[in-house]
């Protein structure tokens, strides 16, 4: 559990580096409580971090939790110091020490993630409903009552995958 001061610098570290808006206070008040969060801290404040949140996966048929890494931020005034680096090392270690066999991310920069051992497995590939003939099919959006029903599709669909990560109905919210 973030103590109140380590929460707000942050969400302050997280509005610095990201431009996405009012993100950093829903991520902390709907997601972080379960996710971990590794920080390099110098005088008592937080200089970079990343986050963990836990997935479970299925992988050639077997159910598994994996952390997922996310958030990775340095401090603008702190960069080029190796502190990225360091803050994922520390998580890596510490998951591993935990018994993870290993831990996924989307990353910003391939080649930045290779040198800290992490390696390419798959590109995201977009799939757009113009790209197949719906003829007759209406889209619409969905409200909130509608959300048992996507999450009900989305594992259905994917779990035709040999790989794929189950979605609980919060995920959705």
């Amino acid at each position: 559990m973030l103590n109140k001061e380590l929460k707000n610098q942050l969400i302050k570290l997280h509005k610095e580096c990201f431009n996405d808006g009012d993100y950093a206070e829903f991520f902390f008040e709907h997601r972080m409580p379960s996710c971990k969060a590794y920080v390099i801290e110098e005088n008592g404040m937080a200089l970079s971090a990343c986050y963990a949140k836990f997935f479970t996966l299925v992988l050639e048929g077997k159910t598994m939790t994996i952390p997922f890494l996310t958030g990775v931020a340095t401090d603008p005034s702190h960069r080029y110091q190796g502190l990225a680096r360091k803050v994922v090392e520390k998580a890596k270690r510490e998951l591993a020490n935990e018994g993870y066999p290993f831990a996924i991310l989307h990353p910003f920069n391939h080649d930045f993630y290779r040198k800290l051992g992490f390696e390419t497995i798959n590109y995201k590939t977009n799939f757009m409903p113009s790209d197949t003939p719906l003829s007759g099919v209406e889209f619409k959006l969905f409200g909130i009552a509608d959300l048992p029903l996507v999450a009900e599709l989305y594992n259905n669909i994917v779990g035709q995958s040999s790989s794929y990560k189950i979605r609980d109905l919060d995920e959705f919210r």
